[in-house]
C-alpha cells in the first residue's frame, strides 16, 4: 500500500470519528487508538496526522495525550471557524469551540450572569435548602423558557451532590388532565402499590408545567403531600408513603390567579422569568447566533445569513418570545435549505415569516446581499471566556473540596488554567480598540515612572497583558461580581 492511500485512509478514519464530535470520549482521537484501529504502527499514524494538521486538514491539541479532530467536521459540528490548527491544551479548544459541554447547569443558559442572574440565584437557593429543597413558582410569558429552568435546576442539584446522581427529573404538561383529575391522580400517586410520579421522583424534581390549566382537585392533591410530605395510592387503603421529591410548577397567569390561596402560600420560591424584550441587546443576540448555529448543526450545513434579516430577527418584539424565535428560525432555515449550495444556505429577507416583513428597514436594502456567517461571527465574548476561566479554576477547589482529587492535582490544574488564561489574554484574544491602546500607553508610562525612580525595569509585554486585564475588569465588572455572588 503507498504511502499516500494510507495517509488519506487515515485522514478517511479521522473525518468518519469526527463526524458526531463529542469530548465525551476522547480516546479515539488519540494517534495509539487510531493505530490500533487501521492496524498500523503508532508512529506512522502519528506521522500522517501531523501532516494533516501542516496541511490545516486536522486539529491538534496538545494535552496528555495528545489529541487530533478532522478539522471541518468540528468547524462545522461546532459551527466556527478555527484560525488555528494546534491549540495548547483541551481547555482552549473548548473555549474555542464554544462547546456546550464545556458548561455547567445554569451557565448553559444565555444571560445567565445578566438578565437572569436573579432568577438563577433564586433557584439555586431553592434546590440547596435542606433537607428536600423548596416549592418553586416559576412565573412569566409563554415561551420565556421556564421549563428549560427547570432542567437546568434539576442538573445544578446533581451537579451540586444535593440531588443523587441516580435520581430521576420528571415533567408533566398539566394542561394534558385539564379534563382529567382522575387520571392525574393516578399518575401523580400510583394506583394500588404501583409507583406514582411522587414515588418515581423521590429524592428527584417533577415539574408541573402550566399548574394553572390543572383544576382544584388536582392541586389538592399536590398541596395536600406539601403539607405533610406524605400520601396514600389512589385504592391503595391506609398505607402512608413518603417522598422527598423537589416540586417545581410554572405558569404564564399572575400567581394569585393561577393557584388557590392556601396552595399558593405553601410556595415560598416564586420567579419572576423576564420575557425576550426584556433581555439585552447582547443577549437577543447570543440567543439568534446560538439557534442559528444549531440549527446548521442539525442539518450539516454552514449557515450564513443576510445583514438585513439578521437586524429584523434581533429586533422584532416577538409575542411569544424565545419559542416563537426558534419557530422563525427554524422556518427561515428551511426555507433556505431548498436553496443550499454546497453544504452551505444562506437566510436573507425573503425567507422571513410574512408577518416580520412590515418591520423590516426601508432604505437598507442593500443589506441583504451582505452575509454573516456564523461559523465566523464573532461577538465581543471577551468576558464570558475569561469567567470560564474563573469558572475552571473553581471547579478545580470543588474537586478538590468534595474529595474527588488531591490538593497536588488541585494546584496543578489551577496553574493549567492561570497559565492558559495567560496565553488567551496574550495570543488568543482579538481585542484591538482605542480603550486598551490608551490603557497600554498609561501602563507604560508608568513602568518608565518606575524605572527611573526605583531602577526597577519593567517589560513591555507586561504592559500588554495588563491592559487586557484592565480592560477586562472594567468592562465586565458588573459580571464578574455577579459570578463571584
Amino acid at each position: 500500500m503507498s504511502m499516500l492511500s494510507t495517509k488519506e485512509e487515515v485522514y478517511g478514519y479521522l473525518e468518519k470519528i469526527s463526524r458526531n464530535f463529542s469530548t465525551k470520549e476522547l480516546k479515539q482521537f488519540t494517534a495509539n487508538d487510531i493505530s490500533e484501529n487501521l492496524n498500523i504502527s503508532r508512529n506512522l499514524a502519528s506521522q500522517y496526522l501531523n501532516e494533516l494538521v501542516k496541511e490545516t486538514r486536522a486539529i491538534k491539541v496538545n494535552s496528555r495525550p495528545v489529541y487530533f479532530f478532522h478539522k471541518r467536521n468540528v468547524e462545522r459540528s461546532a459551527q466556527v471557524t478555527f484560525d488555528t490548527c494546534i491549540f495548547s491544551g483541551l481547555d482552549e479548544f473548548l473555549i474555542k469551540s464554544r462547546s456546550g459541554e464545556s458548561k455547567r447547569d445554569f451557565q448553559k443558559a444565555v444571560g445567565h450572569y445578566l438578565s437572569l442572574s436573579p432568577c438563577i440565584e433564586q433557584c439555586k437557593a431553592a434546590v440547596q435548602y435542606p433537607p428536600n429543597g423548596l416549592p418553586t413558582l416559576l412565573y412569566g410569558a409563554n415561551g420565556t423558557g421556564k421549563s428549560f429552568l427547570s432542567g437546568l435546576m434539576f442538573e445544578y442539584g446533581k451537579n451540586e451532590k444535593v440531588i443523587k446522581a441516580d435520581r430521576h427529573y420528571i415533567a408533566v404538561d398539566c394542561a394534558e388532565y385539564a379534563q382529567n383529575t382522575e387520571g392525574f391522580a393516578r399518575n401523580l400517586l400510583g394506583e394500588g402499590d404501583g409507583k406514582g410520579w411522587l414515588s418515581r421522583a423521590d429524592g428527584g424534581m417533577i415539574f408541573f408545567d402550566e399548574i394553572d390549566r390543572l383544576p382544584a382537585a388536582g392541586q389538592e392533591l399536590i398541596f395536600s403531600y406539601l403539607v405533610s410530605g406524605q400520601y396514600r395510592t389512589v385504592g391503595g387503603g391506609d398505607e402512608i408513603y413518603e417522598s422527598g421529591a423537589r416540586l417545581v410548577f410554572a405558569t404564564s397567569r399572575p400567581p394569585g390567579e393561577a393557584l388557590f390561596k392556601a396552595f399558593a402560600r405553601r410556595i415560598p420560591i416564586v420567579i419572576q422569568v423576564p420575557s425576550l424584550n426584556e433581555r439585552t441587546i447582547d443577549e437577543k443576540e447570543e440567543m439568534l447566533v446560538a439557534f442559528l448555529r444549531r440549527e446548521g448543526q442539525r442539518m450539516g450545513v454552514d449557515v450564513s445569513i443576510s445583514k438585513r434579516a439578521f437586524h429584523c430577527m434581533l429586533e422584532y418584539p416577538f409575542e411569544n418570545n424565545i419559542d416563537e424565535l426558534l419557530f422563525c428560525i427554524t422556518s427561515c432555515c428551511a426555507g433556505a435549505y431548498l436553496e443550499r449550495d454546497a453544504g452551505q444556505i444562506a437566510i436573507r429577507t425573503y425567507h422571513l415569516p410574512d408577518y416580520m416583513m412590515s418591520s423590516l428597514r426601508f432604505g437598507a436594502e442593500e443589506e441583504d446581499d451582505r452575509l454573516i456567517r456564523m461559523s465566523s461571527y464573532n461577538r465581543d465574548n471577551s468576558f464570558e471566556q475569561a469567567i470560564q476561566y474563573f469558572q475552571m479554576i473553581l471547579d478545580e477547589y470543588q474537586d478538590f473540596k468534595s474529595g474527588d482529587q488531591g490538593f497536588e492535582g488541585m494546584l496543578k490544574g489551577c496553574q493549567q488554567h492561570l497559565k492558559n488564561y495567560y496565553d488567551y489574554l496574550i495570543y488568543g484574544q482579538k481585542l484591538v480598540n482605542n480603550k486598551i491602546a490608551s490603557y497600554e500607553q498609561m501602563i507604560n508610562q508608568i513602568f518608565e515612572t518606575v524605572g527611573e525612580t526605583y531602577g526597577i525595569n519593567l517589560s513591555k509585554k507586561y504592559s500588554y497583558l495588563l491592559a487586557r486585564c484592565l480592560y477586562i475588569q472594567l468592562r465586565a465588572d458588573h459580571i464578574v461580581s455577579k459570578w463571584v455572588k
